[in-house]
């Protein structure tokens, strides 16, 4: 195990002004831009209508961010490259908050119109369908947490009982703290700079390609390989020790990295089971498709979700019994979720049903082959007892209700019972294979699996997720 060392020696990039100068720069939108607004506000889904926003599609986000624990003055920059998909005289970005010191687009000062949490921008030259523009906002600010208009809890900039900051976007969370898209369908490659006092350490989705330390400072900067969705980006700042897993990372060809106590020489020996994971998910749906992945270990959280490349989890759950299982299921969804996305958040049990049943398969291996039965069982008998609706159709405020994970899981069981082993993980890798990069449905899948097992399969579907009576096994 060796510890990450600070790398590099260039300059550090200039944070956003740290000034608390109330004055703006920026012009405000005339009301025929403000009408105009209304007609790329949203993407159409059902349970999220004013989030993310029509007309362009973002390719990547550039944070250049300044945090000051003493003042809780978040000073920053993001610079959006994006490129239209139909003419822009005028479009929208999903921010809450803070003031906004500079806008441009393509350089020419823009105006810009507050509307909830819909930032309306008019650029000062209009933007051709298929032209590529880039959009700087420079913003300052109190970063907050935020109650989740999607999910049950709280998103955004969250302080733990041990004073970390967990930024937690997943599901509706990233813009209260800055300008983006905020959709599953509009998925981009991020970079964040940050830059913090020591002794903190920034711990972000993606891979850390800069550490600078400094007499006053420290910046780290994260970059993701490849597009994720908004939602799944994940930000810790504390007071962390990064370790690689040196063995894990040889034998997986993964950047394995944990985020571990300040001061931690060695890594727990319970993240050793990442490597059995990670090669029992291979065996079953190709090759891990993020270039790293590790553990946070930081008190004060209950169980989450996974960010993209990092699981957080408690120092009780680490040493508690689910603990390995944990880890498939986290590992899991970045096939299934990060990868391969959703198209809407109607569809977000494709990214939890997947990995609890992955679960069940793993409590197969380390118990025997009675567990996965028993566990299916005991999910049918959940969703049979429960008022859960189909994991195609969570309620508006709970899109992670407990029935897209257990129903979701339990009715993969079922498929895999009626069209046999082969066929069920065929239509799995088929499923990653084709909407990996992008975004997929619940139809797909039924396309996907019946092209595979050869016959039709929607009344089944329909039996399981909308009939009077949920159906056995097969």
């Amino acid at each position: 195990m060796v510890a990450l060392a600070a790398a590099g020696c260039a300059e550090t990039p200039q944070p956003a002004s740290t000034s608390q100068a109330t004055t703006s720069t920026v012009a405000f939108a005339s009301q025929a831009a403000l009408d105009l607004e209304a007609t790329q506000d949203g993407m159409g889904d059902p349970l999220a209508p004013t989030l993310g926003n029509g007309g362009y599609d973002v390719a990547h986000y550039d944070l250049t961010l300044n945090w000051d624990p003493n003042t809780t003055i978040l000073a920053a920059e993001v610079v959006i490259a994006a490129t239209a998909t139909t003419d822009l005289d005028v479009f929208n970005l999903d921010f809450t908050g803070f003031v906004i010191d500079r806008l441009t687009v393509n350089e020419e000062t823009a105006d810009l119109g507050r509307r909830g949490h819909e930032l309306i921008v008019t650029p000062a030259t209009p933007i051709d369908a298929g032209e590529e523009f880039v959009v700087a906002v420079n913003y300052r600010g109190t970063p907050e947490p935020a109650r989740s208009e999607l999910a049950r809890g709280q998103v955004g900039w969250i302080t733990l009982p041990g004073g970390e900051i967990l930024v937690r976007n997943d599901p509706d969370g990233a813009h209260t703290w800055f300008p983006v898209n905020d959709h599953p369908s509009d998925r981009a490659r991020f970079i964040l700079s940050v830059t913090v006092p020591p002794p903190l350490t920034v711990v972000a989705s993606g891979s850390l390609g800069r550490h600078l330390d400094r007499e006053t400072t420290r910046l780290f900067e994260w970059e993701t390989a490849g597009e994720i969705a908004p939602h799944s980006l994940v930000m810790l700042i504390g007071e962390f020790t990064l370790i690689e897993d040196v063995a894990t990372s040889a034998a997986t060809g993964v950047e394995v990295r944990h985020a571990v106590a300040a001061g931690a020489e060695n890594l727990p020996d319970e993240l050793a089971v990442v490597d059995a994971a990670m090669a029992f998910l291979e065996r079953r749906f190709g090759r891990f498709p993020a270039d790293s992945y590790g553990v946070i270990v930081v008190d004060g959280v209950a169980t989450m979700l996974p960010g993209h490349t990092w699981s957080i989890i408690s120092s009780d759950e680490l040493a508690g019994d689910a603990f390995s299982g944990r880890i498939v299921r986290d590992l899991t969804r970045h096939w299934f979720g990060d990868d391969a996305g959703f198209a809407t958040w109607s569809n977000v049990w494709l990214s939890t049903g997947v990995p609890a049943y992955a679960e069940w398969m793993w409590l197969q291996r380390i118990i025997g082959k009675n567990a996965l039965e028993l566990a299916a069982k005991g999910g049918r008998a959940k969703v049979k007892n429960s008022t859960w609706p189909a994991p195609d159709d969570p309620p508006e405020g709970d899109v992670y209700v407990d029935g897209v994970f257990v129903y979701g899981a339990t009715f993969l069981h079922a498929l895999r019972l009626k069209i046999g082993d082969e066929a069920f993980f065929e239509t799995l890798g088929t499923f990653h294979d084709t909407f990996a990069g992008s975004y997929g449905t619940t139809a797909a899948l039924v396309d996907i699996a019946e092209g595979t097992a050869g016959e039709s399969l929607d009344f089944y579907f329909d039996a399981w997720f909308h009939g009077d009576t949920l159906p056995g096994f097969p």
